[in-house]
């Protein structure tokens, strides 16, 4: 017992399934998730938000794309649970063990574009507080943070239950004191229309598009779980209600500022030194879970069971990328990374249920590449680019997998003729 937990508080498994040894239940595995998408970026999607929907409606579409994120991480998340693999590593079955290092490489860039991301805006941000560069903040904070993260699953866990209380509060008590300062009463704010209307479905994909990368790669954390109810819940408390209140906040603070820029947002309202240790908190607990799952797809992607150099190598490329103004970039980064995930979860889930009875033999862990998945990713993506539809990652995740299906069911019956 003793030799499975000093191993996985070291390795935490990237090449192999979770032991029941190491496993945790929903408290844990909500604990961690929270601190995951309790995100600086939470923030700039609700203002995005409600920069194209009036107050009310910004709520709606938030919650509607939390569901959706729920449903697709849920399916995910009880993969996971089954086989104890994280999303790089399960990628083999469908993509195969070559094929799967195409799918790891996108998973990682993804996740090393979030954290620097998450450390530019809190960068900046904070820049407007104290007296130091944006260059010397984005250092500092690349550097703690991927401390936790190299600790891994445990690391995590202890920063996100220091963290996440003092989130919730400051940004509760926070948002009521810039409300009660300035006189604004929300039954004001929820009479305010946007200047420029987006449609709804759009404003979902908004919202869905910020978190599909969380979502497909929810195996990552959702590997640890003991049982299956754990997966349920501690998504449906992660992803439903905390994620959809915190860009509910967001939403409200662009709304009463009248602005999508997040560091322009934090500094018109003045959260003063509490606003400080809320951005340093929010950009820690989510940073050290994207070096982490970025770590895990750069081991399958080398091959390599060294987890904790691949996540300093996420966290130094992230690093540069956030010192360079990667965040800039966020609306075209999110649309490009929901229609590329999206498909890939949709093979992932429809490949599991397809060969779930045999998924333990090795015949179905090919080396080399499983070309009907290559085939049914690169058409989701094609279908999600060219059917109008105002929420493509959805045509991209259906359209996959049921390409994926069919090719599968035909080859099936090819063989058995």
């Amino acid at each position: 017992m003793n030799r499975v937990k000093k191993r996985y508080e070291m390795e935490n498994y990237p090449l192999s399934s979770i032991p029941s040894a190491a496993r945790s239940k929903w408290l844990s595995l909500t604990m961690v998730w929270a601190g995951f998408v309790l995100a600086i970026s939470n923030y700039l999607t609700g203002s995005l938000v409600a920069g194209g929907l009036n107050l009310s409606r910004s709520f709606m579409a938030i919650v509607h794309g939390n569901v959706l994120l729920f449903v697709g991480a849920l399916f995910m998340g009880l993969i996971a649970q089954d086989t104890g693999l994280s999303t790089a590593f399960s990628s083999r079955y469908a993509f195969g063990v070559r094929g799967s290092k195409f799918v790891s490489g996108l998973i990682s860039l993804s996740f090393i574009g979030w954290g620097a991301i998450g450390i530019g805006l809190a960068a900046e941000s904070l820049s407007h507080a104290i007296s130091l560069s944006d260059g010397w903040l984005v250092l500092v904070m690349t550097i703690l943070f991927g401390l936790t993260a190299i600790r891994g699953f445990k690391g995590m866990l202890q920063i996100s239950s220091v963290a996440i209380p003092l989130i919730l509060f400051i940004s509760f008590f926070g948002l009521y004191q810039v409300l009660q300062d300035r006189n604004i009463h929300m039954s004001m704010l929820l009479l305010i229309e946007p200047s420029e209307a987006r449609g709804f479905g759009a404003t979902v994909s908004i919202v869905v598009g910020s978190w599909i990368a969380g979502a497909i790669s929810s195996p990552d954390i959702l590997r640890y779980a003991l049982r299956k109810r754990d997966v349920f819940i501690s998504l449906l408390l992660a992803l439903v209600i905390i994620n959809s209140i915190q860009m509910g906040i967001g939403a409200v603070m662009g709304t009463a500022v009248g602005s999508s820029d997040l560091p322009h947002i934090l500094g018109h309202l003045g959260f003063g030194a509490f606003g400080i240790l809320l951005l340093v908190f929010m950009a820690w607990t989510t940073a050290d879970n994207n070096f982490y799952a970025a770590g895990l797809g750069l081991t399958n992607f080398m091959n390599n069971r060294n987890r904790m150099l691949a996540t300093v190598v996420s966290v130094m490329l992230a690093g540069v990328l956030a010192l360079l103004g990667f965040y800039h970039y966020l609306g075209e980064f999110l649309s490009s990374i929901s229609l590329i995930f999206a498909p890939v979860g949709g093979i992932i889930i429809a490949d599991f249920y397809l060969n779930k009875v045999g998924q333990i033999n090795h015949d179905l862990f090919y080396q080399g590449v499983r070309w009907k998945a290559m085939i049914s990713l690169m058409l989701g993506i094609a279908l999600g680019i060219w059917i109008p539809f105002p929420m493509p990652f959805f045509i991209s995740f259906v359209g996959a997998a049921l390409l994926y299906t069919i090719i599968i069911l035909l080859t099936r019956k090819e063989r058995i003729a």
